[in-house]
């Protein structure tokens, strides 16, 4: 079928969009099968030379990338990536100005009889550009020839097209409605699997990436900034399962204070990035930076990156971002996450919390601004991983999200804003708060605008997808005291206890994310999706604050090999 033809279908069709039911199975009640997800990749049509561009491209073979990775427990996320090489080893993608090539998908597994389909509903971007068409929702009978190939032959609805052929809008829906019910369309499947219509109906054989084809794939991928492909489920190296969260230890003290320090941060910037040395970094972008990247990394405002004892050139490393606690901006470099990877083997990214105003205030230290700020915050995250992947060799693969206070909370509500940060990462570390629909404690409510506060708490943990979670806590009351290092040591000391568990027997203390009041557990477990662990560990003390990452613990030691384990690193010793 001839491109732009396509191209003019898919705006026909486009305006009705809405009104054609899905062909089979239901988005909602589906499930997810994990062996599906994963990079996959097609050796399409055989090319002749063309230009695109200005740029002469093949003679050679159409490829298309597909990364699936489970959205929920129910449907998957299908990105597309067609592409072709020119002669000067330049990748082309398809379409007008060579822009056509990417797609996005949700897709659902469909059980009809002893067969079963792949539905698919277009998100963003033009359809699968690779000369057929198949109707409104793509569907496809999914076979599985072996354990790394799927073999997909689609099921046509050509006719469709036919018989909306110069057809007003609002007949068009008639016509939808009266000859394409699901109840109709799934009796036609029934009858003939792969109807005759205009098209290719040709199975489309996808084969899992490996070895061989990584290379190209991930040379695309990056050409995308979707980083290694495994970010869409493909797996990686075999990953040690984490170990079950101990019970936390009651016989040690309750004050962290009263155990020696062991790790000292960096508290000098470098202008010059190397082995176990931090700077000050800027993404490339006018909206934050309008004078552009300073001629020295150690700016005043910015993102700060620290790179691990053992970094090296060319190689690529785990990456912790983090977002801090109130009152300290990024260039305080108090956060945990130098404590928790101890100087080694991860970047350490300071991510800046963005003002309404990013140009003149990129770094806001108390609660989250107002306006636009957290969609400003949202795009320099963005951006900025992105960045240090490309600038520092960081793994696209394996970066984590962690934050302690406020930065607990902005695990969720900047790290799971939308489907796009989300993404990024392959785990999180919420430290002593976090987003959660029964207290405001950092002005949230203010920052979101007037939208509903607990609507969208719901919303960040329903994009868990597959990222692990480890809520980290200390000992509080209930209701929460708001200042537990000036108010509740003080008392505890007084009644005369010793240990955490003396105070919590005398003060009915519990874990900050256990309090009545922000029913953390009770929202996760409503709204989380099945492909998402989320794990709960409670600190044995009341001090709140990042200072706890600086001394030697066995709790420490167990979020540390929490960490190590999500990004396939052994266990380290502490």
């Amino acid at each position: 079928m001839n491109r732009w033809l396509l191209v003019a279908i898919v705006l026909v069709t486009g305006m009705l969009a809405g009104c054609l039911p899905s062909p089979i199975g239901d988005p909602a009640t589906s499930t997810v099968d994990p062996t599906l997800e994963g990079t996959w990749l097609h050796d399409g049509l055989e090319l002749a030379q063309c230009a695109v561009g200005g740029v002469e491209y093949g003679p050679g073979r159409q490829q298309t990338i597909y990364l699936v990775k489970a959205f929920d427990e129910h449907c998957y996320l299908v990105t597309a990536i067609s592409f072709y090489a020119a002669k000067d080893g330049r990748l082309g993608t398809f379409g007008p100005g060579g822009a056509a090539g990417l797609a996005w998908w949700k897709a659902w597994l469909a059980p009809l009889g002893d067969r079963r389909y792949l539905v698919c509903e277009k998100l963003g971007a033009d359809p699968l550009p690779d000369g057929r068409s198949f109707g409104w929702f793509p569907t496809f009978e999914v076979e599985r020839p072996d354990a790394d190939a799927v073999r997909l032959t689609p099921v046509m609805f050509g006719d469709i097209l036919k018989r909306l052929e110069g057809v007003a809008p609002d007949e068009a829906k008639a016509v939808i409605a009266a000859e394409y019910s699901r109840e109709k369309l799934e009796a036609r499947i029934r009858e003939n699997p792969v109807a005759a219509a205009p098209g290719d109906p040709r199975p489309l054989l996808l084969e899992r990436m490996n070895e061989t084809s990584r290379p190209l794939v991930e040379r695309v991928l990056a050409a995308y900034h979707l980083g290694d492909a495994r970010r869409a489920g493909q797996p990686g190296p075999a990953v040690a399962p984490a170990a079950v969260a101990p019970a936390p230890r009651l016989d040690v003290p309750y004050d962290i204070r009263t155990i020696p320090e062991d790790l000292t941060r960096p508290i000098e910037f470098s202008d010059t990035p190397g082995p176990g040395k931090v700077v000050m970094d800027q993404i490339a972008n006018p909206k934050f930076f309008p004078s552009g990247r300073p001629a020295s990394p150690n700016a005043l405002q910015g993102h700060a990156v620290y790179l691990p004892t053992n970094w090296e050139p060319g190689k690529k490393h785990p990456v912790v971002f983090e977002y801090l606690g109130n009152t300290v901006g990024v260039q305080s470099l108090k956060g945990i996450g130098y404590g928790l990877t101890g100087g080694r083997d991860f970047i350490w990214v300071i991510l800046p919390i963005v003002s309404e105003f990013p140009a003149t205030q990129p770094d806001v230290q108390v609660n989250w601004g107002a306006g636009a700020a957290l969609p400003n915050t949202v795009a320099y995250a963005k951006q900025a991983v992105r960045e240090v992947c490309d600038n520092w060799g960081g793994d696209p693969a394996n970066c984590v999200l962690v934050g302690n206070s406020r930065g607990g909370i902005a695990c969720n509500l900047i790290g799971l804003y939308d489907d796009e940060i989300a993404s990024l990462w392959k785990a999180m570390v919420p430290g002593a708060h976090y987003f959660h629909a029964g207290l405001d404690i950092t002005g949230t409510k203010i920052a979101l605008g007037g939208a509903d506060y607990k609507e969208v708490a719901a919303k960040s943990i329903a994009r868990l997808g597959r990222i692990s979670q480890l809520c980290i806590a200390e000992y509080n009351t209930d209701p929460l005291n708001g200042n537990p290092d000036t108010q509740l040591v003080p008392k505890i000391e007084a009644a005369g206890c010793t240990t955490i568990g003396e105070a919590i027997a005398a003060f009915k203390l519990k874990p900050i994310y256990d309090s009545s009041q922000t029913k953390t557990r009770e929202l996760i477990a409503a709204h989380k999706p099945a492909t998402s662990e989320v794990t709960f560990y409670p600190l044995p003390w009341v001090n709140h604050g990042s200072i706890f990452s600086l001394r030697p613990t066995p709790a420490r030691e167990f979020i540390r090999n929490w960490l190590r384990a999500q990004v396939g690193l052994p266990p380290g010793e502490d």
